[in-house]
């Protein structure tokens, strides 16, 4: 309902939606179709993804040319979450225990481990950051200066050709949110 009314009180009746939320695109799909409005949504996962997207749109462009392209660019994004694990369990292959750092890839748990910055290092290797241009670190409410220190050291170090944007995002739940394209 707060999908479908916010399209409605849009002022245009071109409307883009970004779910920036898997188990919200069906929603969104579902808003825009009862909308009464021209509506397309861009099925984004994360927000890293939705920020892509929003720099890929041309307010000229149609509105179908701008769905194509944002999807299109949303599509190069991966996206890591870290944060800690409030109990312990297993998910496929990875094992942890409650407090520990646990990594989350593109919505697939990854890795566990002591720090935040261990996590990170793994995250950044699965996303095989070696071959990307662009890294976006957005740190949360809960997110150390040290351990963010840390981790641009480490990026530095390891990783020298890639661009690094650190933006404060003040998510709460994630210390920390990493794309990669």
């Amino acid at each position: 309902a707060e999908i479908l009314d916010a399209v409605k009180r849009a002022p245009s009746e071109k409307v883009i939606i970004l779910p920036n939320n898997e188990n919200i695109v069906m929603t969104a799909r579902e808003a825009a179709a009862a909308s009464g409005k021209q509506a397309a949504v861009i099925p984004t996962r994360s927000i890293p993804q939705g920020i892509s997207a929003l720099i890929a749109l041309k307010p000229d462009a149609s509105l179908e040319g701008n769905a194509s392209t944002m999807e299109a660019m949303a599509g190069t994004v991966q996206t890591g979450e870290i944060t800690s694990a409030i109990r312990a369990g297993r998910s496929g292959e990875v094992a942890f225990e409650a407090g520990q750092s646990i990594g989350i890839l593109d919505g697939e748990l990854i890795a566990a481990a002591d720090s935040h910055v261990d996590v990170f290092r793994h995250l950044l290797e699965r996303m095989q950051a070696q071959e990307k241009s662009l890294l976006s670190i957005y740190w949360g409410t809960d997110a150390s200066p040290t351990e963010t220190e840390r981790m641009l050291s480490y990026v530095k170090q390891r990783y020298p050709s890639l661009e690094v944007e650190v933006v404060e995002g003040g998510q709460p739940h994630y210390p920390y949110i990493i794309s990669i394209e």
